[in-house]
């Protein structure tokens, strides 16, 4: 397949949705474990893949969790500051 370009997302659960129903029975991922996920999946990536985004935000007056994710500037700089440490670039692990 032709990837030129990829974007993450995390799960977002928002008010009045069916996934809000479930809420309770879904693992919600910390930063911490989100960033760690992000660091892995950006390390077995391809240098030749475009990273287009790291994560998204949901509608702050729905958002039910994670809440942590309100804060984008913070979640792409905490990302940002892994990404600056040695060893850690994409397409480390292939």
């Amino acid at each position: 397949m032709d990837i030129q370009g990829i974007k993450f997302h995390l799960l977002h659960i928002l008010k009045n949705t069916g996934l809000a129903k479930a809420a309770d029975k879904i693992h919600i991922y910390s930063e911490e474990e989100y960033t760690k996920l992000i660091l892995h999946c950006i390390s077995e990536l391809s240098p030749d893949i475009t990273i287009h985004r790291l994560t998204g935000d949901g509608p702050k007056d729905l958002l039910i969790a994670p809440m942590w994710s309100c804060n984008k500037k913070h979640v792409l700089n905490t990302i940002s500051h892994e990404l600056k440490k040695p060893g850690v670039y994409q397409g480390m692990s292939l």
